[in-house]
């Protein structure tokens, strides 16, 4: 149970947390620095990253909990990311079009520039 909630806060907590403070003060509008945040960059590098502290270092923790910790946050994010990856960033895409064509610059029918710079 501990490692549940552990991968959870990892997922939930500490990635978008990490994610939206790095990115203060970049281009991304608000919306779009939560987006990535919540993202982040995809958790299939934790392992090669376990594998090399565990050959590097001793824990107090049994080496098996921490695979299946890592394992299992790994497999949380792949489901949890996959699932709604796309109806996230298709809603982002659709507010960057209604925001351009509101725009008095880019007029009623923005083209695929104008619609990027959208920030959200």
């Amino acid at each position: 149970m501990r490692g549940v909630l552990v991968s959870l806060s990892l997922l939930f907590v500490v990635r978008p947390l990490t994610g939206w403070l790095a990115q203060l003060g970049s281009a991304a509008g608000p919306r779009e620095r939560v987006v990535t945040a919540f993202f982040g960059i995809r958790g299939i590098g934790s392992l090669f990253y376990l594998s090399y502290a565990l050959g590097a270092q001793t824990f107090h923790v049994p080496a098996e909990e921490l695979w299946a910790v890592v394992a299992f946050t790994v497999l949380v994010s792949v489901v949890l990311h996959g699932v709604t990856a796309s109806p996230v960033i298709s809603r982002l895409d659709r507010l960057r079009l209604l925001r351009a064509k509101r725009d008095p610059a880019t007029g009623p029918e923005p083209d695929e520039v104008d619609i990027a710079n959208q920030r959200l």
